[in-house]
């Protein structure tokens, strides 16, 4: 369970053993919407370094918890990851990311000439790629860093961002 000390939140590690060296504890205004929470506090999972490629988006908190910024993966980051010197975390992939890779939007579907006649679609559980009504992953996509390493898995492309 979670109890506060402070403003600092503790949780019991005999309920979440898994969770050294592998997320990140903060108090919930600090983490945002996503992830799992419980009490006060947010616990935010770090990527695996096999789910990463080179220009993955990722975020990474500064030593308070409290600011985060955008890391962009590098080979170098790769290294860092790889090591432990450097925790990244994915960011949610929100309506607002896909104008910025260069879809158009109209309701709930996104399109890109990349995917044509394909579209992604945005539905409770997650996102989708479709192509007609077939959906072309299994599992939805919650993040920014997946949402990329798909698209490249099924164009062969690079998303960049294009509008900021």
């Amino acid at each position: 369970m979670f109890r506060s000390q402070g403003s600092l939140p503790i949780i019991h590690l005999d309920i979440f053993p898994y969770c050294i060296n592998q997320c990140l504890i903060l108090p919930f205004n600090a983490a945002g919407p996503s992830n799992f929470s419980r009490g006060n506090a947010i616990l935010i999972f770090m990527i695996k370094i096999n789910d990463l490629r080179i220009g993955n988006y990722t975020k990474i908190f500064n030593r308070t918890g409290k600011g985060k910024r955008i890391l962009v993966i590098t080979v170098k980051g790769l290294f860092q990851i790889e090591s432990g010197a450097l925790n990244v975390f994915p960011i949610d992939l929100v309506d607002a990311w896909l104008p910025r890779f260069g879809f158009s939007h109209e309701e709930n579907v996104f399109h890109s000439f990349h995917l044509s006649p394909g579209y992604v679609v945005h539905e409770p559980s997650g996102w989708f790629f479709m192509k007609r009504t077939i959906r072309m992953n299994e599992h939805p996509v919650l993040y920014v860093h997946q949402f990329q390493n798909l698209f490249y898995g099924l164009t062969g492309e690079e998303l960049i961002i294009v509008n900021l």
